[in-house]
């Protein structure tokens, strides 16, 4: 089980050639002072979860199935957006509870479900192996798929022990019409003494030394995602670099929206 308090901080990549920005990353030895170790790839497949009436997206609440590379069975996920905003410029802390699939698993999920107040229907017991049809039968209904290709590096505290990861994410938001990519850089607190100071550190400290290529990006990979679709639905609202990402002016509708929809 993982922690229940997630603290990151998120830079979106601003180029024609990611993937040559998220080579640069990689090459770093050092950075503010840490020592950086990459620790390998990894393809995930994410499939998020509402009530038909956005239960949890009213309660600023995601639910998440997550399958890691060929894993017959996912890990299950509820974060929640509750705590902490503000503390530091670019940095969210918040509630993260996150298990591996199991019978056991749904039913605290039900648990949790009804203390947020989302009401989850009783459940027809379906069996560990059947992860979607047990969300189903709580009332669930899928809400947004994407697969990402991870590729992740360690910062190192001085006993060699991991204190932050940089997740370099090349993601594909899997919409109706189209896909979509987004490429960014999430980094993430993993050592229990790592707070939003040093993260919000980190994260300066990264785009120092790649420069404008990097910028600071607030909104979760959910929100996008539904910002995305919406745009995409309109006429003109959304054009692409080469990279197939969106341009610097959609990326702007992005962030205006999902302030003005999601608050975040």
């Amino acid at each position: 089980m993982s922690s229940e308090r997630e603290i990151e901080a998120k830079l979106r990549v601003r180029s024609d050639a990611p993937e040559a920005v998220f080579a640069r990353i990689a090459s770093l030895r050092r950075l503010a002072g840490m020592a950086l170790r990459e620790v390998g790839s990894r393809r995930q497949r994410d499939l998020y979860w509402d009530t038909p009436a956005g239960a949890l997206r009213a309660r600023r609440a995601g639910l998440r199935l997550r399958w890691i590379g060929d894993a017959a069975l996912p890990l299950l996920a509820l974060k929640r957006d509750d705590a902490e905003r503000g503390a530091e410029p670019g940095v969210i802390a918040r509630s993260e509870w996150e298990v591996a699939w199991s019978q056991p698993a749904a039913a605290e999920l039900a648990r949790r479900l009804g203390a947020l107040g989302a009401s989850p229907a009783a459940g027809a017991g379906a069996g560990a192996d059947a992860p979607e049809a047990a969300l189903r039968a709580l009332g669930l209904e899928p809400l947004q798929e994407r697969v990402t290709l991870r590729r992740a590096l360690h910062a190192l505290d001085p006993g060699g022990t991991p204190a932050l990861e940089l997740a370099l994410d090349r993601v594909e938001f899997r919409l109706a019409a189209r896909a979509l990519l987004h490429f960014e850089v999430e980094l993430e607190a993993l050592a229990p003494d790592v707070g939003p100071a040093q993260t919000a550190a980190l994260a300066r400290a990264l785009c120092r030394e790649i420069g404008p290529e990097l910028a600071p990006w607030s909104c979760n990979k959910l929100v996008l995602g539904q910002v995305l679709a919406e745009l995409l639905a309109t006429p003109g609202a959304l054009a692409l670099r080469a990279s197939g990402a969106p341009d610097e002016a959609s990326y702007a509708r992005v962030a205006a929206a999902a302030e003005e929809r999601f608050g975040r």
